[in-house]
């Protein structure tokens, strides 16, 4: 009967595609959390953690969407939004980590 039923199914209640979905909503979710946390001020430290985070949820929602059974329900350009967030969150939470790093350097050199 449950074999029946998962034929049956449209492609979008299918385990692979809510898969996907909730990885993907997952990832907006954490930069929802960044922008936040951005807006708010909050130290240098937590926003290189948080964007952290958020670049490995988009990587992850990235192979997700790029394996052969998923490409399918997507037009191409969402393949280079999910893509460009990746690399965007990266390049933020190196910035911040960076501007962690050089705090501590300027701590170090003052002693």
């Amino acid at each position: 009967m449950q074999h029946t039923l998962v034929k049956q199914c449209t492609p979008d209640l299918r385990a692979e595609t809510l898969s996907l979905f909730c990885n993907l909503m997952l990832a907006q979710a954490q930069e929802c959390v960044y922008t936040k946390a951005y807006d708010d001020k909050m130290n240098t430290a937590a926003l290189a953690k948080i964007s952290a985070q958020t670049a490995e949820y988009y990587t992850d929602l990235n192979k997700i969407m790029n394996l052969e059974a998923a490409k399918n329900y997507w037009k191409k350009d969402w393949l280079n939004i999910i893509a460009g967030k990746c690399y965007a969150f990266q390049a933020i939470a190196q910035m911040h980590q960076a501007q962690v790093n050089q705090i501590i350097n300027f701590f170090f050199a003052r002693k």
